[in-house]
């Protein structure tokens, strides 16, 4: 086969691989045009969303395990279950047996180990202390301490050694409690706010956990101390913490790294403290944009760590509990910190004029509103009236909530359904825009035509459409891609057809007798031309000859001969002058024309060379 015959095979193998091509994306966008989108589910929809409280307790049992020494142990194999959640990014294990991050602003958990496992606080209990002290106190009150403070200022115990009757302001009590994890000032603060009963206080606790949505949580003191009684879970205490920066003092206090107490009315010396936060105040693990935080030890809880972090708009809260070492304790809450901000954004849903709280979900970087499911709650009554809550949920997990008056949500809906009609005229436009376009460029009839989605709001929206437009585009191109080849492959193989036709023409004039054709009349002229310079030259050479015949018989007589000589010179020069005796032809002055082939090489006839020499020549 020919170069040009295997050009040609490898062009047509292209543009046939390339309309099969073309042919499998059509139907890979058919395909992709009928998946259902996510939809907005009524107040009674068929798939709902549980609250994030409530999928974060799945593993709590009725009561929590102990270990030897009276600490509850995790009751679960510790897992980061988040990362079985479809389209979540996932999330590196941990080194503390329970862990969890919540978005301070929608609630949503982004990353779950066990954050339902009932686990010992040790002293990030503390949070909840200087919530309820904020609540119910006073900070310039003076409070003295009591027998019920000063029994937890003993030897393996962190506090300020403070003695019965001296006095301290309510907030010298909290930054005592806070920053250095004083044990006796912490109960001393909650026998204070308990209205002089301790047991009082720990009922607060207990309550005001319960309100803010704690499931997991039964506090036995102020402090932390080891109790079998006294357990929480790391979603419940990031649920404390978030209840606390709804506080402006709350915030300040925690973010406080050192403090001065003055001297009291039972000792001379200041009271230097710092806080013990390796995020807010450590080289090693300072984290930007920390708000504050709390740790936390016993022998049975092991380590616990507590952070709240702002950056770029988001304040993340993460929870560690039950960590070998201080440091693990550190990385974890860094690591998990930076999963955080670093896979997911906030944003905005509803209508600011018509929201009473909510209005912000959580979702991974790069994931739409629109693939939330919204389940619509009863939320009571208040002084605008009856209130719905909506519930966001990206694939069973919630990320956030819209509280509005009933009122509010009947026209939130009536908007989102404009909205909705809106964009489904907008695709229609869009598509027949494409359509036309596509039309006059190509000639194709279908380039614009897109299927409606079949989903359960019926409509495609932009990004399907775009990219059903750009298949459909790359068909139209490759059919005319075929055409031009086609037509190309054709024109080579008919101007191969007409140079092998003028070749064999050649070949055939070669090949006849009469070699190739002559002009006739240009070969008559030419022959005549011949003739004339022949009958001149023929000419010319007999008065040659008479004269030579003449001076030879001058030369040759004498006068003893007398005429003899000139007689026998004139006998001699006959024949010559009169051409009598000789083969050669006459030449015909008058012949003309040329009536048959003109042959340039004919040899002259035997015996006559000389005599045709000397005569008219050739």
């Amino acid at each position: 086969m020919n170069e040009e015959g295997v050009v040609s095979q490898i062009i047509h193998g292209i543009a046939l691989h390339t309309g099969r091509m073309a042919a499998v994306l059509l139907a890979g966008a058919v395909l992709f045009c009928a998946a259902p989108e996510s939809v907005y589910a009524s107040a009674a929809p068929t798939e709902s969303a549980a609250p994030a409280q409530e999928s974060s307790t799945a593993q709590d049992s009725s009561a929590a395990q102990t270990d030897a020494s009276g600490t509850p142990a995790p009751e679960a194999p510790p897992e980061v279950s988040t990362n079985a959640i479809a389209g979540w990014p996932q999330g590196e294990d941990c080194k503390s047996l329970t862990a969890c991050l919540i978005d301070a602003d929608t609630g949503a958990v982004l990353y779950d180990k066990s954050i339902g496992a009932k686990m010992a606080p040790a002293s990030i209990t503390k949070v909840m202390t200087l919530l309820l002290a904020l609540e119910n106190g006073n900070l310039e009150d003076r409070v003295a301490m009591t027998e019920t403070g000063v029994r937890y200022a003993e030897t393996g115990s962190m506090n300020l050694y403070t003695k019965v009757g001296e006095e301290f302001t309510v907030e010298e009590l909290i930054y005592g409690t806070f920053l250095y994890s004083a044990n006796d000032m912490a109960t001393q603060l909650g026998e204070y706010i308990g209205g002089g009963s301790i047991d009082n206080f720990v009922q607060m606790m207990n309550d005001r956990a319960a309100e803010i949505g704690c499931t997991g949580t039964h506090f036995a003191n102020a402090c932390g101390m080891p109790d079998p009684e006294h357990v929480t879970t790391a979603h419940d205490m990031a649920l404390i913490m978030r209840e606390g920066l709804r506080r402006e003092d709350f915030r300040i206090i925690i973010n406080t790294p050192t403090y001065t107490i003055p001297p009291t009315n039972m000792t001379s010396g200041e009271r230097e403290l710092t806080s013990h936060n390796p995020l807010l105040v450590s080289p090693s693990y300072y984290y930007p944009g920390t708000i504050g935080g709390k740790t936390g030890y016993t022998d049975g809880a092991r380590h616990t760590l507590i952070n709240a972090v702002s950056r770029d708009g988001m304040t993340l809260i993460v929870v560690t509990m039950h960590a070998e070492d201080a440091g693990y304790a550190a990385e974890d809450n860094i690591h998990i910190l930076d999963y955080g901000f670093n896979n997911f954004a906030v944003q905005s849903v509803g209508n600011p004029d018509l929201t009473a709280g909510g209005g912000k979900v959580t979702l991974p970087k790069g994931a739409s509103v629109d693939a939330c499911t919204i389940e619509e709650q009863d939320a009571g009554s208040s002084d605008a009236g009856e209130m719905v809550n909506w519930i966001y949920s990206y694939n069973g997990q919630r990320v956030g909530n819209l509280l509005m008056t009933k009122e509010n949500a009947a026209k939130y809906k009536k908007e989102l359904e404009g909205a909705k009609k809106t964009e489904s005229r907008t695709s229609k436009d869009t598509a027949s825009s494409g359509k036309t376009e596509k039309t006059e460029k190509t000639g194709e009839k279908d380039a614009g035509t897109v299927k409606e989605n079949s989903g359960q709001n019926g409509e495609l929206d932009g990004e399907t459409f775009r990219l059903a437009i750009y298949v459909l585009g790359g068909v139209v191109a490759a059919g005319i891609l075929a055409i031009i080849i086609t037509l190309a492959v054709r024109r080579r193989k008919l101007k191969k057809k007409i140079q092998a036709a003028d070749e064999a023409y050649i070949n055939e004039q070669k090949d006849s007798p009469a070699g190739l054709p002559v002009d006739a009349e240009a070969l008559a002229v030419a022959e005549k031309a011949e003739k004339e310079e022949k009958s001149e030259n023929a000419g010319a050479d007999t008065a040659d000859g008479g004269e030579n015949s003449l001076r030879n018989e001058g030369e040759s007589g004498n006068p003893a001969d007398g005429g003899a000589g000139g007689a026998g010179a004139e006998a001699e020069a006959s024949p010559v002058s009169s051409n009598e005796g000789t083969d050669t032809p006459a030449v015909d002055e008058n012949a003309s024309d040329v009536t048959g082939e003109f042959d340039f090489g004919a040899p002259a006839q035997s015996g006559e060379e000389n005599s045709g020499m000397n005569g008219t020549g050739n």
